[in-house]
């Protein structure tokens, strides 16, 4: 049986990424109201568009656009790079799951363990990603996340988690609602 998965766990820094989040998607609304001004423009020539673009655009507009455009050169960047997926080793022993990667070391017990969702991910026109995500759900109510990195592993560690831990699991076939679960 084996005991060892290539894992990467997704790293996000709560306050950094939520925070870059909304403003992004502030500026991003910022872009699309400049757009919807500039519509009466599209069918003109530029030479029009830019005349256009002079006299009606509100002058706050203009500035905030340009603000917005520079803003999301710059954070979106650090946005993705503060959600980056660290390579790691994951490991089962008698008694916890074992996370080890650089700069990442995470022993979770199995008595604190309160649930496990294994998730077979797909796009959104359902077609498959070829990626199995595995939430482990803490009593606490803490969750780390990871995604496999070999997905041609998936049932072996389904199989692997089954017979070393006894809790509770829910296997996403889709990312609607139909899962499937232990405790039919």
């Amino acid at each position: 049986m084996q005991n060892e998965f290539k894992v990467l766990v997704k790293r996000k820094i709560p306050y950094l990424t939520k925070g870059l989040g909304i403003i992004l998607v502030v500026m991003i609304l910022i872009l699309i109201l400049l757009y919807f001004f500039m519509q009466p423009s599209t069918k003109a020539s530029y030479e029009m568009a830019t005349a256009y673009f002079i006299l009606a655009v509100p002058e706050w507009l203009k500035k905030a656009s340009v603000f917005a455009g520079v803003v999301l050169i710059v954070f979106l960047p650090i946005y993705f790079a503060a959600r980056l997926k660290i390579s790691a080793l994951l490991s089962l022993s008698e008694d916890s799951i074992i996370i080890k990667g650089k700069n990442l070391d995470t022993i979770i017990p199995f008595k604190n363990i309160k649930r496990i969702y294994f998730n077979d991910l797909k796009n959104f026109l359902q077609q498959p990603k070829d990626k199995m995500q595995i939430v482990v759900q803490q009593k606490d109510d803490n969750s780390i996340v990871f995604l496999l990195a070999n997905y041609y592993e998936s049932g072996v560690i389904i199989d692997t988690f089954s017979k070393v831990i006894s809790t509770e699991y829910s296997i996403f076939a889709t990312n609607s609602l139909e899962m499937f679960s232990n405790e039919e």
